[in-house]
């Protein structure tokens, strides 16, 4: 809400968030970042995004989780600029290290992000239950 944006994943592996700045949905700006070629994984790997939530949100900036079929949770910065161009990119060094379970990855089902104390608490929803991640995210989100 704050950000004025839209946004939606899916198993092309790609974010897509759309700036809604004008009155005919047809007229708002697109912007996308391609999971399967980004990040730490080599382009040839297969990535379905499962799922998605809203970990801290600005005027002008937001970040996102996004959780994938292949275990990961990464999060993704929005940036709007004064003329509404929206800029996606991975967070440097905020990729969560992927769950894995006797080998296999747990698929991401689903996310959700509460505020607790001075920590932001990701709770994953996964094929082997439920993780709880407590992540400092003040040096990171904050905007000066």
């Amino acid at each position: 809400n704050k950000i004025n944006v839209i946004v939606s994943v899916g198993n092309d592996g790609c974010i897509n968030c759309w700036s809604m700045d004008k009155p005919n949905p047809s007229e708002w700006k697109v912007s996308s970042l391609d999971v399967c070629r980004h990040g730490s994984e080599s382009s040839s790997a297969t990535k379905k995004i499962t799922s998605s939530c809203i970990v801290h949100e600005e005027v002008h900036r937001a970040v996102i989780a996004v959780g994938t079929s292949c275990g990961k949770v990464s999060l993704v910065e929005i940036i709007k600029s004064e003329g509404n161009n929206l800029r996606v990119s991975f967070l440097k060094d905020r990729t969560i290290i992927g769950l894995k379970e006797g080998g296999e990855a747990n698929v991401i089902h689903a996310l959700c992000s509460k505020k607790h104390e001075k920590f932001c608490r990701l709770i994953i929803g996964h094929r082997s239950g439920l993780s709880v991640w407590n992540m400092d995210m003040a040096p990171r989100i904050t905007v000066k």
